[in-house]
């Protein structure tokens, strides 16, 4: 039973790898509402103690580093035509930096986890099908068990991340933008 769950692991890490060198349609979902709801959950399960104030600034810094670093390197492509709400459709390739700073957050926390929690039992293979699985179906990250520091990591890294797009390329920023309202008369 192992293998088969060592197997689904490697395949979904190939699957992550894989996707990270194929144009995708950004989306408000992964690009703006799940780096919310990290930010939301560190906050929620942060405990605003003296060592740990100092943790997160540290961790805010690496965060924003691995963020800069995963849209060093990332690929647009706009299409001519507008969705239907009118905003612009941008596609990205993100390219070998995504996956290193994907794997990057996912050793920093690990590291975190061991000095913060040494006497609770981890599983750095657990660890990491749990965030492979978050990523492969997004919808696994509302319900996952994380830490503070590991919500800090993945929204700040993610938020971050977006917000180096956003000042990459133009269209990016519009394409997250919500809906206009229909009493909007900017255009």
């Amino acid at each position: 039973m192992n293998l088969l769950l060592d197997l689904l692991l490697l395949l979904g890490v190939v699957h992550i790898t894989r996707k990270a060198f194929k144009f995708e349609q950004i989306g408000r979902f992964e690009h703006v509402i799940l780096p919310i709801y990290s930010l939301i959950m560190f906050f929620s399960g942060m405990v605003w103690q003296t060592k740990n104030i100092l943790i997160m600034f540290f961790l805010i810094i690496i965060s924003i580093l691995i963020g800069y670093y995963q849209a060093s390197k990332v690929d647009f492509k706009v299409t001519p035509n507008p969705d239907s709400t009118g905003r612009p459709v941008v596609s990205i390739k993100k390219n070998r930096p995504y996956i290193v700073g994907w794997f990057l957050v996912f050793i920093i926390g690990a590291l975190f986890s061991l000095w913060l929690e040494p006497t609770a039992k981890h599983s750095l293979i657990t660890e990491f099908a749990k965030e492979v699985e978050g990523d492969l179906w997004l919808g696994f990250n509302f319900g996952a068990e994380k830490t503070w520091f590991t919500w800090l990591l993945a929204g700040a890294s993610s938020f971050s991340f977006v917000r180096f797009l956003q000042r990459k390329d133009p269209h990016v920023q519009a394409a997250l933008k919500g809906k206009r309202r229909s009493n909007d008369t900017s255009h």
